[in-house]
């Protein structure tokens, strides 16, 4: 049964409220805005180039003798991959390796400074205990020549005293000089004491010699004599001087 146009009309108009219906409610909906997504890029890119160098100064950390060079290289390489594992905002496992291989590097690094030291420092240590024993036995020496000289101006005043001795013994006797030692004890402060040099075991021996003079004539005196260990013929006079 064919519908009219009056019918027509009506379905039309009852068509017309849903599709503004429609139209109302798609104006009345609110898109959701989404939180954009941080990019990853600039931690990613950073341990990459810390992996990079961590692996150079790993791989030259580990030549014997130069391997401690690679200490300044593996810092700087920790440092980038620390700053690549701070701006990372989703993965981190690149910045992570790098980290761990920089360390790796600067602590062999270190190991072959440890090494180096002592095969270097051993040696100068072994250098600077030589020279300390050079020194030690050059201030012995010095020392035991100093104290030689000492005793070698004791004894030639001790001897000095003695010749003295036998010539007051000589002018008190009438000229006579003394036929043994012992005559000139009362003479000397110490006594016999006064023979023994400064050398243990070794005491002064008194002879009346004739001494040419410089006018020709021949004067006796006492010549005093000491032979220390290891040191020239000590003579009280100098009978070499006149000469």
């Amino acid at each position: 049964m064919a519908r009219s146009r009056d019918d027509d009309a009506g379905d039309r108009e009852d068509d017309a409220p849903r599709s503004r219906r429609r139209q109302d409610d798609e104006d009345e909906f609110e898109p959701r805005h989404r939180t954009p997504v941080k990019s990853n890029d600039s931690g990613l890119v950073l341990g990459i180039i810390g992996l990079v160098f961590g692996t150079f100064s790993l791989l030259f950390s580990a030549i014997p003798c130069i391997g401690m060079l690679a200490f300044w290289p593996g810092v700087i390489s920790a440092v980038i991959s620390a700053l690549g594992l701070l701006v990372s905002v989703r993965s981190r496992v690149v910045p992570i390796i790098a980290l761990a291989v920089s360390v790796l590097a600067i602590g062999i690094s270190l190991w072959q400074e440890g090494q180096a030291n002592q095969i270097f420092g051993g040696g100068q240590e072994r250098e600077r205990a030589r020279a300390e024993e050079k020194r030690k036995v050059e201030q012995e020496r010095v020392e035991r020549e100093k104290q030689g000289l000492d005793k070698v101006g004791r004894a030639k005043s001790e001897m000095t005293t003695i010749k003295k001795a036998y010539e007051a013994f000589n002018a008190r006797n009438g000229g006579q000089w003394p036929e043994k030692p012992s005559d000139v004890y009362p003479l000397l402060q110490n006594g016999a004491k006064a023979f023994q040099s400064p050398w243990p075991g070794v005491s002064y021996t008194v002879e009346i010699a004739d001494t040419p003079q410089p006018d020709g004539s021949v004067v006796s005196q006492p010549v005093v004599t000491c032979q220390p260990p290891g040191l020239p013929l000590i003579v009280v006079p100098d009978l070499t001087k006149d000469r």
